[in-house]
């Protein structure tokens, strides 16, 4: 069938549906889902405006493009903290998102792909293109409360921030790069296992530079920061 909003589609289709935007698309706030969904670009572009795009709380979403250049596109957020798509939430179910190669993810002010929650297993894998402009594009949170997580950086992935760490991995579980990576900094580990592939490209264009923090990666200028902080789940 078809669907006036991409959030009637979102809400109303079967688990295990797949949702084909018709025509480029602009969200009025974010879409927040719990079913098994394939979301298929078809080449136009979804825009959220002010707010995340997605939210998967639970179930496991797939984004593709049938046809070249699908894009998800974030201008401006409310709060900077934000993302264009945000996996985990405090449903006990588990929250499972593969973006395929084909979409990209942009964000220019907030993360853009943020993963963490309390579901029982929460897992990212990247095939496509994330980028972002001054937070990272793929980033975890480190709160002793949260459990692990697992994310994968195929070999197809290109991930781009212009002005921070790429990759921000403050949490407990593994992160697994066989992708490329370009950024101020690469990847910042404070928690869990990070396994580097033989076809991973990581590239650092900043000046060397570390400064403790908290609450947002530490780091510039390397490829691989290995930080220790006793606060974060998994250090």
């Amino acid at each position: 069938g078809q669907y006036l909003t991409l959030e009637l589609a979102m809400s109303q289709a079967p688990a295990g549906a797949t949702i084909t935007l018709l025509d480029n698309v602009e969200t009025a706030s974010t879409i927040e889902t719990t079913k098994n969904y394939i979301l298929d670009l078809d080449g136009k572009t979804l825009t959220s405006d002010g707010q995340r795009a997605l939210w998967i709380k639970s179930g496991d979403v797939t984004i593709k493009s049938t046809a070249t250049g699908g894009t998800i596109t974030v201008p401006t957020v409310a709060n900077n903290n934000s993302s264009a798509i945000r996996v985990g939430s405090d449903e006990s179910a588990d929250a499972t998102l593969t973006v395929e190669n084909g979409v990209t993810i942009s964000a220019d002010e907030c993360y853009g792909i943020t993963i963490f929650g309390k579901n029982d297993s929460q897992s990212l894998t990247v095939k496509g293109n994330v980028e972002t402009k001054i937070r990272p594009a793929v980033a975890g949170n480190g709160s002793q409360s949260l459990k692990p997580t697992t994310i994968t950086i195929e070999s197809s992935a290109i991930l781009k921030t212009t002005d921070n760490v790429t990759i921000y991995h403050p949490q407990g579980g593994t992160l697994i790069v066989n992708g490329t990576i370009e950024g101020d900094g690469g990847v910042e580990i404070k928690g869990g296992t990070l396994e580097v592939g033989p076809s991973a490209k990581i590239t650092a264009t900043g000046t060397p530079a570390h400064t403790p923090n908290n609450d947002d990666p530490s780091s510039r200028g390397y490829a691989i920061a290995i930080v220790e902080n006793e606060l974060y789940a998994g250090v």
